[in-house]
């Protein structure tokens, strides 16, 4: 099931809502977990009627973004992607050393392009993460190869 938040009232969620639609942004901390914080942040993006560019959502734990990934998916009908670094300890899992760092700038890469090229999507991401030396946007796009 999906956009669950578009079954709720108008006007459930207001107070948050209109703090959002009038100061641009929304700090919810303390609720009870992150699908309460998608079903808050689903009800401003409905209230927004698509009027909204990409959102970053950076979550405490890496555990989390998954979650809150699969929340949103939920609640609301915007796409949603994730990104968690790949750890030096899954490295095992590849073949060799080079499939591993291969992999790793791939994923990298990938989130960098739809977070710069898509509009309306919801990015989930944890805090480490973030901390990731992200390759600028111009340098990918100057790298590009065109196949035919």
């Amino acid at each position: 099931m999906r956009n669950v938040v578009s079954y709720f009232p108008k006007g459930v969620l207001k107070d948050s809502t209109d703090l959002f639609l009038k100061k641009g942004n929304l700090t919810v901390s303390g609720v009870g977990n992150s699908s309460s914080k998608a079903m808050i942040f689903s009800d401003v993006l409905r209230a927004s009627k698509g009027d909204f560019g990409s959102v970053l959502w950076v979550v405490s734990e890496r555990s989390e973004v998954e979650v809150v990934k699969k929340a949103m998916k939920v609640w609301s009908d915007v796409d949603v992607f994730s990104f968690s670094k790949t750890l030096d300890e899954e490295m095992i899992n590849f073949g060799s050393s080079t499939a591993f760092y291969r992999n790793r700038k791939m994923e990298l890469a990938e989130f960098v392009v739809r977070l710069n090229t898509l509009r309306r999507a919801v990015f989930v991401m944890d805090f480490n993460s973030l901390n990731t030396l992200l390759p600028d946007f111009n340098d990918l796009y100057k790298a590009h190869l065109n196949v035919k």
